[in-house]
This record gives structure tokens, sequence and C-alpha cells, in this order.
């Protein structure tokens, strides 16, 4: 579940769900959401996971009962799309200001927002009155013009996947995982991103401090992985059907990120 920052909220969340469901408390488990989809791309028991979805988390397991989650830990400046947005719209005013290099952003995003004029843009993002679709687009327009040549927009891509890597270096590091053979998932809508750049960045910067690192994909959507971590729970053994059961209905209800499944069902 969403909402699960802090110790006392994993007490807090399952004593409600056993209210409101009216369950007994021992089939109830609550866990960060990172871990859900965490668990959607690898059954690996050391794993570390970077979810860019509008913000950002970051969780690591260590195989050995070890676990930790980013949570608030996450600066505001890396919190996923939102603060990818935040940098394009920074771009765009350091051009016009003469702070920072021309760029096709500038005219994509005056476009976007139907202002006149950078002035009107800044004023209109000062005042907190572009819309949710409006910032949901601009990351959408610097890979747009990442791929049609744009410098600017190719900085901001390479730069922010080398600061949102940066936590699951810090990850591994805590947990002494450097020289493991681990799995570090990358999930969530920004990394859905088809500038090669941002991708790119993410991988360098997480083998240049663990080499052993298999980086994948996420293979389904989050929810996924909640499913998989209560066929852990009760444990499922017979994983041929379940595969198939969710092969068919991840597929049907369009949860498919990656077509690269190995490995995922088996505890």
């Amino acid at each position: 579940m969403t909402g699960v920052d802090w110790p006392e909220e994993t007490a807090l969340l399952r004593d409600a769900l056993v209210q409101t469901l009216s369950v007994d408390e021992g089939i109830i488990r609550v866990v960060n959401d990172c871990i859900i989809a965490l668990r959607a791309a690898t059954s690996n028991p050391t794993a570390c996971v970077l979810c860019a979805g509008t913000g950002l988390n970051c969780a690591v397991r260590d195989g050995k009962g070890g676990e930790f989650v980013f949570g608030y830990y996450i600066a505001d400046e890396d919190q996923g799309g939102m603060a990818l947005a935040n940098r394009v719209l920074r771009a765009v005013f350091d051009a016009h200001s003469g702070r920072g290099e021309p760029t096709a952003l500038m005219e994509r995003c005056l476009s976007l927002t139907r202002c006149d004029s950078v002035d009107a843009l800044l004023r209109k993002t000062v005042n907190r009155e572009l819309s949710k679709a409006e910032w949901n687009q601009i990351p959408i327009i610097a890979e747009e013009e990442a791929l049609r040549g744009d410098t600017v927009s190719a900085n901001i891509l390479s730069i922010f996947g080398r600061d949102e890597a940066s936590y699951a270096v810090a990850a591994i590091r805590r947990m002494g995982l450097q020289t493991q053979v681990l799995d570090v998932v990358l999930s969530g809508s920004v990394f859905k991103c088809r500038a090669p750049m941002l991708r790119e960045s993410v991988e360098s910067v997480i083998h240049s401090a663990a080499p052993c690192a298999r980086i994948i994909e996420s293979a389904w959507e989050p929810v996924v992985g909640a499913v998989l971590l209560a066929l852990d729970a009760i444990g499922a053994q017979d994983t041929a059907p379940i595969q198939a059961n969710l092969e068919r209905d991840t597929r049907r209800f369009g949860m498919v990120r990656s077509t690269d499944r190995a490995d995922i069902v088996r505890g």
C-alpha cells in the first residue's frame, strides 16, 4: 500500500484493514509500495529497486532479512517526473535569461502551457497555475526533443539519470552489496523514457559502484508484485499454473511493462 513511510504506519494500516475487511490480522501484510514493485520484477532476495513515477522511491533487500526504504530521505529535486519537469522549466528560464544555452524546450513548453512569453510561463509556474496534465507532459517533451538532438534536453536526462541512480548506489553501499550479484530494478513511468541517455546514465553510475549488478526493467506493473508477495507468504510451490495465469491476466489488464519475465514467480 501507499502511505507506509514510517514504522508506526504499518500497524495503523494493518489495523484499519482488519476492521474494514473484517478479516483475521494474520492474513494481512502491509509493505511500502516500493517493495511490491521490486517483487514484480524479480524473485532474487538480494535486490534493489528504483521507482521513478511522479515521485521517486528506492528500496533494497540484502537477502538476509535486511531492508531499507528511502521514503522521505529522497531529496525534492530528485522526486521523479515532477522533479524532471522542474529541471526542464529551469532550463527554459535559464535559456531566456542568458544563464543557460538555447533550447528547443522553450517553444515546446510555451505551446504546451499556452503562454505567449517565458515571462508568462514563469509567472504561471510561480503562481502554481500549471495543470497536472501540463506537468505530466513536460518530461515527455524533454524525451522527444532529446531524440531530435536537442543538447539541453539530452543533458537534462543524462544528469537526471545520474542523480536518480545515486540512491540505488547509496542503498547498495548501505547493505555492503557492492561485490554481490544482485538485481537492480527500474520501475515507474520515468524509466519508460525512449531517449537512451537516461538509461545509459543510470547504468553507468550503478555499475561503477556495483559491477555485478544486473539492471532490469520491471516486467509487470507494481500491483502484480503484491500478488507474488502474497503467494510467497502462503508458500505457493506449483509455479507453472500461477505463471500461466499471470501471463494471461497481466496482458488482459494491460499490466505488462517488459517482455523479460525470467525468474519472477519462483520464490
